[in-house]
């Protein structure tokens, strides 16, 4: 398993929830069509105000003092940035896509090395990835979906469903 690792402990839970996101995206309903289902649109838009909102609550705990245990690796999983199954909906690919380069940049980012939240600048950046994956989404998306791509369409095996029931190895 291919992992990135990061010493911020808010850094970390953030990571482990653009995986589960990207991971739902890629197996909702619409990753088999080239355009969106209504649910999966709600779906979307609830990963994006859940994302601002735990930064926002990252971002208002104090600084913790964690001498006894920082600096510690938290080791994520990068998995699905070398095993990105392509769906057929490209606006799922290029969501996904979003979601990993958001994950990579701000676990490669200052910000990594600290105990918990982020450096203002690092935190900025991070937000301004969510607002032009919303854009993408109400500028795009909503306007030019579904597309009707007789002769390119389908171009991937359809997605199966994602886990089922409870999860075991």
């Amino acid at each position: 398993m291919a992992e990135l690792p990061t010493l911020n402990r808010d850094l970390y839970g953030l990571s482990r929830r653009i995986d589960d996101y990207a991971f739902d995206m890629q197996h909702c309903p619409s990753a088999n069509i080239q355009g969106w289902r209504d649910a999966d649109k709600v779906r979307f838009i609830s990963y994006m105000d859940a994302m601002d909102a735990i930064i926002d609550w990252y971002q208002q705990q104090p600084e913790v003092d964690r001498p006894e245990s920082h600096p510690h690796e938290y080791m994520t999983d990068d998995t699905f940035r070398w095993n990105f199954p392509e769906v057929e909906n490209q606006m799922i690919n290029d969501l996904v896509h979003s979601f990993w380069s958001m994950k990579y940049e701000t676990l490669h980012s200052q910000s990594s090395r600290l105990a918990n939240r982020m450096l203002s600048f690092d935190e900025q950046r991070l937000r301004n990835e969510i607002i032009r994956l919303r854009n993408y989404f109400t500028d795009y998306i909503d306007n030019f979906t579904p597309l009707d791509l007789p002769e390119s369409s389908p171009q991937e095996p359809g997605t199966v469903t994602g886990r089922t029931g409870t999860k075991t190895k």
